[in-house]
């Protein structure tokens, strides 16, 4: 694919384009019998395949449940319970500002 796409750049992308074009028709009307073969739409390929929790209501709002457990289960950290961790989780005024740098704000 990568091959492909590239090979479809630069001056060359349209007499690349309708050579392989032609030699699809010239095959195709070689070919005509041939069984076509149903392939998954781009568009279906395209789209994500998430599952979200009930909680989550299809992605409404984020659970961060299991999250919490595996936080919960390191040795050297606060054994907060799920109300605390949500309210700790997001309060990066607690975060030292020599820790911070231009990663950080991505």
């Amino acid at each position: 694919m990568k091959e492909e796409v590239a090979s479809l750049r630069g001056r060359e992308a349209f007499p690349t384009f309708y050579s392989r074009l032609d030699a699809a028709k010239e095959y195709h009307q070689k070919h005509p019998n041939l069984p076509v073969k149903h392939h998954p739409a781009v568009q279906e390929e395209a789209e994500p395949r998430l599952s979200f929790s009930g909680e989550e209501v299809w992605g409404k709002y984020l659970d961060l449940q299991a999250l919490h457990m595996e936080f919960y289960s390191m040795p050297q950290t606060p054994k907060w319970d799920y109300q605390m961790y949500l309210e700790k989780f997001a309060d990066f005024s607690a975060v030292p500002s020599g820790k911070k740098n231009a990663a950080w704000a991505r």
